[in-house]
């Protein structure tokens, strides 16, 4: 059996041999990371790591998204394994890393750190009677194999707590884990299937063995885990979860294993006993600061608009798990129970940030408040966005007087689930947190109903959330994301995992979205800084309210050298509060689907936005529209703009060129070019189009055909190594059909000295040197031999490699850089004074 590390390297060799060897291809190639296994390791550790993806040739680096994180390449240039390092600043949690190759740079991988021992999964434990032997305070990496379970043996002593949670999905992992636990003779004692985490309290001393499977017996590389044995701390809420600004602020944790813990009476989770910690927290820290997201969980689409941090319970044990906390923007109130009623409702003042929970399946917690006539108000529901099993709703009455005096209530407003009217199949904004805008009609007290419609069967889960209610403040969250090019096929349900690669003298997207709050409608100028030297924006803009996505386009000159780094996406807005300047969030589809009709297509928040500037590779295609910067027009008048494409491959047929840009062009103005064309003339008729006065951005689009290198550098590269491979291959023959013809020449001098030494004994000391001779040629004939042996694999190896790299047939999309379109008032005439 092989070492695991070997194993692991051979199936990735294999895996990226095998998507090497399959020549059909859409788009041009460009960077996938699928894997990195182990998918983490220990605070100051250094650990081998390997890849595994696709388009992932002549691979030069690992790019981690914490400075304390480096890695060193193992086994030469273009080997698939890393040394990776970890200072002893790196703080426990969930980093990113990506890889970076002659196609640019990858979409991201999770790689997690952490403060226990590490042990590597050994593939032979597939048994209970094999299972792994492990200890208390250890991360085991493993991978699932379809149909099989990995078992690890552990002793516990009587009294013992320990907590066995299994990490997968926030790895990025496609692994479901159920954990079972069995007693040392096999007998099973406890399971869980959801979350990851299983609790036990050792009632005798012995062996244990915890069981990892997937939840419908899937394996295989990309059903990674790590499971950690610890009695670490493990949070499962936090009150409150926002925190006004200020020192020294107390929250109140409920977990297991917590130090200095006090028992919960009346809550279990699983059955199991809770504790409550009271902790304090500095929520002025400077990580703390400003509306970002940063945090080790994994949060979709829907998340994306949300502000918060991670906090995490240390112990001598190790470290806690991570919790959500967030700076309050209004005073924090908490849930006081009972409010199950609206005759108990809980009078709350606004503005507000109210911490609280769901008490189990038909819950349905009251609130009631003044509010005075001309006064807007938001009251907005976060539980479902920030991984709480909830579907909350919100149903606002106020409180009037019937004829004879009695209590009357009316309604004033409900809301259910939220569109914020953006993304699509692969960015999936939508969410069941509800947000509720009412205006005050008249002074008054009103009573505010939160329920949730979920009914999850269980009574012991927590369902925590926050309500804030406060003015409404016009707002505003940007979210970028590498574009996919459209797929080939107009049918198509594919979706890719895709990352931000810029070849030379080409332009790539950049899909820029915006989450709007509180009837924000002013335009949003998008920016972008950090670009390398040879790269160019002129930027983007979302236009009032309905500006909810757009495309950023950034250019590189056909100078541009090879770079990788992360880009900072930036808008601004002004309002009547000032100017509103905002980082965007990335984020990227986790793994690409077949069709998004029959599977679930997973987009998670990242990081960072990281670019890639390919030096070494021009773009196939460069389109140019317009000859100057910008062009003014009048509203009613007709506009020529020219375009330009500069070719650089074989384009077999003609292209249709696309206007766009702007809601006036629709799905965008459309013209068909001959397939040796240079030049182009879009025609507008302004009035026509009702193109608004203002200023326009518009850009060339298309999707065509066309016949090119895999990549020209690598196809000269290849072509050379074939070449010396082949001087390398004769020379070898030369060698080996030299050291043959020795071969014969010396069987024949020793067969002579042989007869020699019989016929004249006085040879017989002669003999001994013909001997040596036919030894040493011998030895050298054979090395020959299998040095022309490897000469000839690695000329056939450089035949395939040049056969990689040879030009094949290509649809792939390609953009101008925006060209600005002013549309003014039409002029009036000017009439002529009368002669006196």
């Amino acid at each position: 059996m092989k070492p695991a590390s070997r194993r692991y390297r051979d199936v990735a060799l294999f895996a990226t041999a095998l998507l090497l060897a399959n020549p059909v291809r859409a788009q041009l190639p460009v960077a996938r990371l699928d894997t990195i296994f182990p998918p983490g390791a220990r605070i100051g550790s250094t650990t081998e790591v390997a890849t595994a993806g696709a388009e992932l040739d002549e691979i030069r680096r690992l790019h981690f998204s914490h400075p304390g994180i480096e890695a060193r390449q193992v086994g030469g240039p273009g080997s698939p394994r890393f040394a990776v390092s970890i200072s002893t600043n790196v703080t426990p949690g969930n980093y990113e890393v990506r890889v970076s190759g002659l196609f640019g740079v990858s979409n991201p991988r999770v790689f997690s750190v952490g403060d226990l021992a590490e042990y590597l999964d050994p593939a032979t434990n597939s048994t209970l009677a094999a299972a792994a032997p492990v200890t208390l305070g250890t991360t085991i990496n493993g991978q699932v194999t379809a149909a099989r379970s990995d078992y690890f043996r552990f002793a516990l002593q009587a009294g013992q707590r320990v907590l066995l949670q299994c990490s997968s999905g926030v790895l990025d992992s496609k692994l479901d884990p159920v954990l079972l636990l069995y007693s040392g003779d096999g007998k099973e004692l406890a399971r869980n299937r959801r979350r990851g985490v299983l609790d036990w309290t050792a009632k005798l001393s012995g062996d244990y063995v915890v069981r990892v499977h997937d939840a419908i017996n899937r394996g295989g590389s990309e059903f990674f885990y790590r499971l950690s044995l610890s009695e670490a701390p493990y949070i499962d809420s936090v009150v409150p979860s926002s925190l006004e600004p200020g020192t020294n602020r107390v929250i109140t944790l409920l977990g297991r294993n917590l130090p200095g813990g006090s028992p919960v009476a009346d809550r279990k989770v699983d059955g199991k006993p809770l504790e409550k910690l009271e902790v304090t927290v500095n929520p002025d820290a400077p990580e703390w600061m400003g509306p970002r997201l940063a945090s080790s969980l994994r949060f979709g689409a829907a998340a994306a608009s949300v502000d918060a941090f991670d906090y995490r319970l240390g112990s001598t044990n190790g470290v806690s798990n991570p919790v959500l906390l967030s700076r309050a923007a209004y005073p924090v109130q908490l849930e006081q129970e009972p409010n199950d009623a609206a005759s108990k409702a809980q009078t709350i003042s606004i503005p507000t940030e109210l911490s609280a929970e769901f008490g189990g399946r038909t819950d349905a917690d009251w609130y009631s408040f003044q509010a005075k006539k001309g006064e807007t108000w938001v009251a907005e529901i976060l539980s479902q966005r920030l991984g709480s099993p909830t579907d909350p709703a919100l149903h606002l009455l106020r409180v009037g007087k019937d004829k004879k005096g009695g209590e009357e209530l009316s309604d004033a407003g409900e809301a259910y689930d939220t569109d914020p009217g953006l993304g699509g199949v692969d960015f999936k904004a939508q969410s069941g947190d509800p947000t509720l805008r009412f205006e005050v009609k008249e002074d008054g007290w009103y009573r505010l109903m939160v329920r949730d419609q979920a009914r999850v069967p269980r009574d012991d889960l927590f369902r925590s959330y926050r309500l804030v209610i406060r003015p409404s403040t016009p707002d505003y969250r940007l979210v970028a994301m590498p574009q996919t090019p459209p797929p080939v096929a107009k049918d198509s349900k594919e979706i890719k995992t895709w990352s931000s690669v810029l070849r030379k003298g080409g332009v790539l997207a950049l899909r820029i979205m915006a989450f709007r709050f509180d009837g924000m409608d002013q335009d949003i100028q998008v920016s972008v800084e950090g670009l390398p030297a040879g790269v160019t924006s002129r930027g983007a803009r979302l236009l009032g309210a309905d500006g909810r996505s757009t495309t950023l386009l950034l250019q590189a000159d056909e100078n541009a050298a090879s770079w990788v780094g992360p880009i900072r996406i930036v808008g601004k807005a002004t309002t009547k509060q000032g100017e509103l300047v905002r980082a965007a969030r990335s984020a990227s589809v986790i793994w690409g689907v077949g069709s998004y009709e029959t599977e679930a297509v997973q987009t998670r928040v990242t990081e960072t936005l990281t670019l890639a500037v390919s030096g070494e590779d021009i773009a196939p295609l460069g389109l140019v529209l317009g000859d100057q910067k910008s062009i003014e027009a009048a509203v009613n008048a007709k506009v020529s703009l020219p375009a330009k494409l500069v070719r650089r491959a074989e384009f077999p047929g003609n292209s249709k060129l696309r206007l766009v840009g702007h809601p006036a062009l629709g799905a965008g103005k459309e013209i068909e070019v001959d397939k040796a064309a240079t030049n182009a003339v879009f025609d507008l008729d302004l009035a026509q189009l009702k193109m608004p006065e203002g200023d326009h951005w518009l850009y060339l689009e298309t999707q065509t055909a066309f016949k090119s290198e895999r990549s020209a550098e690598g196809a000269r590269k290849a072509e050379a190594a074939k070449v010396e491979a082949e001087k390398a291959a004769v020379r070898a023959k030369e060698a080996s059909d030299k050291a043959k013809a020795a071969l014969v020449e010396a069987s024949k001098a020793l067969e002579k000295a042989e007869a020699d030494a019989k016929a004249s004994p006085e040879k017989q000391a002669a003999l001994k040197s013909y001997q040596d001779t036919k030894a040493a040629v011998t030895k050298l004939a054979e090395e020959s031999a299998k040095a022309l042996e490897q000469a000839e694999k690695v000329k056939a190896a450089s035949v395939e490699q040049v056969k990689q790299f040879a030009k094949r047939d290509y649809t792939d999309t390609f953009y101008s850089m925006p060209l600005s379109l002013r549309v003014s008032a039409p002029k009036t005439a000017q009439t002529q004074p009368s002669k006196p």
